[in-house]
């Protein structure tokens, strides 16, 4: 039986407000932010210059605040946007397989 799109939708967003909001992805969100701001604001700094990688930050910030503040939430919201996207392709593809219904696979010990 299929559904009607505009329930399709509603049922998405609502899918997609409990995926953003879930611990898991806040955590991974989090973690991953942290990780690539390391990288990308203090590794390669180091890297390239051999310098303090804090006062080239600082120096940054000074003299490119918005840039650097967006640099910033951007690393954080690009792991927030794939791990919902991403939560939300497999829960509706799991929908949309008929007989499936979200459950898994058939067992090591299933004669196939």
């Amino acid at each position: 039986m299929k559904e009607e799109p505009e329930m399709h939708r509603v049922k998405e967003r609502l899918l997609a407000k409990e995926t953003l909001l879930a611990k898991e992805t806040l955590i991974i969100t989090l973690t991953v932010g942290t990780l690539i701001n390391l990288y990308g604001q203090l590794l390669v700094p180091w890297l390239r210059t051999h310098e303090n990688s804090f006062a080239l930050v600082a120096r940054h910030f000074r003299e490119h605040p918005v840039l650097f503040v967006f640099s910033v939430v951007v690393a954080y919201l690009c792991p927030l946007f794939v791990s919902t996207i991403s939560v939300l392709l497999a829960k509706t593809s799991a929908d949309d397989r008929p007989g499936q219904e979200g459950t898994p696979g058939p067992g090591p010990d299933s004669a196939s």
